[in-house]
């Protein structure tokens, strides 16, 4: 029990010292308490627990933040965290490899594909190789967890007759827009949602993209097509907004899930299947791709840190890697 005393009384003083400091006051309380015994007060335990574990999250928070994290992956972390908090029931820094896989196992009892199973497995990784290296714990307890292994699925962008028909249903000046800069831009939702009138410009057919995925601003382009339909949208729209799609209805800025909700409805009215915006994006890669466009351009067009990350996106149709294999067999 006092080895107990003494780790939690180390991480407490872990979360406002630095180590020569904690260091320092460790070995007077040592040297103080050896004379003692402690016994264990179970009555205010399991808030003792929830305020450690809470206090750890926000200082977690706090640093990824720093690092560039986007929000919606911030949401996605401390969303997973504090569910294997509630399942174990106990303080992050005395957690085990049976407790991160009883929490894995029961994700997948609960029908969850492997790779939402080793999504949440990454996150607790990740966390605890941060306390590991903020010296909050002496080990890592994910790291006897192995990966786990994902089931191959081929996701396939939107075919051409696909795209007519999304293109058809487009009532909308806003629906048609949107349409066009996802499939012309590649854009993720979220920079979509974050894009100000002031970062377009139609003439050059240039978006500028601010704080994308970690924190980074690049610059994008998007079709005449695509320009032309944001320009119809903009002088059609009686809405006063630095923000470039707003709603209609409310005129705020849409949210990655009221733009979901968009081109899912426009999907359902084309009767086209899997329609979100990460398709589009999708469509986008394999497109550039199969025109002849270099994977590295791809790459920083679509905000990738790494071309593996782009080639994951890319889909090649069996007669595509036909006509592949003729050009270069003979």
């Amino acid at each position: 029990m006092k080895d107990k005393l003494l780790r939690d009384i180390e991480l407490k003083l872990s979360l406002q010292f630095p180590a020569e400091q904690r260091e320092k006051v460790m070995q007077c309380v040592i040297s103080c308490l050896n004379d003692y015994d402690v016994t264990e007060r179970v009555t205010n335990l399991t808030v003792r627990y929830e305020d450690i574990n809470e206090r750890i999250l926000k200082r977690y928070v706090a640093c990824i933040r720093i690092d560039g994290k986007a929000e919606s992956t911030i949401k996605q972390y401390v969303r997973t965290l504090v569910k294997l908090a509630e399942l174990i029931g106990k303080p992050y820094t005395e957690m085990s490899a049976y407790d991160i896989r009883y929490f894995l196992g029961d994700i997948k009892e609960r029908g969850a594909k492997n790779s939402h199973v080793e999504n949440q497995r990454s996150y607790i990784a990740t966390f605890f190789q941060w306390m590991l290296d903020e010296e909050m714990i002496r080990k890592n307890p994910c790291a006897k967890v192995k990966t786990i292994k994902v089931e191959s699925e081929i996701r396939k962008p939107f075919s051409a007759v696909e795209i007519d028909r999304l293109r058809s249903v487009c009532s909308r000046p806003l629906d048609r827009a949107v349409i066009e800069t996802l499939l012309s831009s590649g854009l993720r939702r979220e920079e979509m949602c974050n894009l100000k009138v002031s970062d377009v410009d139609l003439d050059k057919r240039i978006l500028t993209v601010r704080h994308g995925k970690g924190g980074k601003d690049r610059v994008v382009y998007i079709s005449d097509v695509a320009a032309e339909h944001i320009k119809i949208y903009l002088g059609k729209r009686r809405i006063e907004s630095d923000v470039l799609f707003v709603s209609q209805a409310s005129g705020s800025k849409y949210t990655p899930g009221g733009l979901l909700e968009m081109v899912v409805r426009i999907g359902a009215k084309a009767q086209v299947d899997g329609v979100h915006p990460h398709r589009f994006r999708r469509t986008f890669a394999s497109e550039m791709y199969r025109r002849g466009m270099d994977i590295n351009t791809i790459s920083r067009l679509m905000g990738h840190s790494n071309i593996s990350t782009t080639q994951r996106y890319i889909y090649t149709a069996d007669d595509q890697l036909h006509a592949e294999y003729k050009k270069y067999s003979a």
